[in-house]
C-alpha cells in the first residue's frame, strides 16, 4: 500500500525524475499508535456516552490497515467530532486523528 503523493517527470529525452513523498506502512502505524494513547488519554475526561463511542472506534482503529476502509473512516470521523467537542483538552486527539486522516487517504 502506498501513502502520499509519488510523481514521475521525464526530463530530456533519455532521463527522467521522481520525486516519491510516500509514507511507510511503519509510519501509518505509528500514527495509529499515537492516536489511540491520546485517544485513552481524553476518554477520562469525557462523559459515559463519549466514552462509549471512543471505546468503538478505538477497537476498530487497533484492527489498522485491516480494517474494512469505511469503518475506520467512521471511527476516525467520530473522533473528530469528539475531539473537536472536547475543546482544548481534544486538541492533541484532534491533531492525531486527522494525521491519520491524511496518511490513509480518508
Amino acid at each position: 500500500m502506498q501513502f502520499g503523493a509519488n510523481s514521475n517527470m521525464a526530463v530530456g529525452a533519455n532521463s527522467s525524475t521522481t520525486v516519491n513523498n510516500s509514507q511507510s506502512a511503519a509510519d501509518t502505524a505509528a500514527a495509529l499508535r499515537e492516536m489511540i494513547s491520546v485517544l485513552l488519554e481524553l476518554r477520562a475526561q469525557l462523559s459515559p456516552a463519549d466514552r462509549a463511542d471512543i471505546d468503538e472506534s478505538v477497537s476498530v482503529i487497533r484492527q489498522g490497515e485491516r480494517a474494512e476502509p469505511g469503518a475506520m473512516r467512521r471511527a476516525v470521523r467520530t473522533v473528530v467530532g469528539i475531539a473537536k467537542m472536547a475543546g482544548t483538552v481534544g486538541g492533541p486527539t484532534l491533531d492525531a486523528a486527522l494525521k491519520v486522516k491524511e496518511l490513509l487517504g480518508l
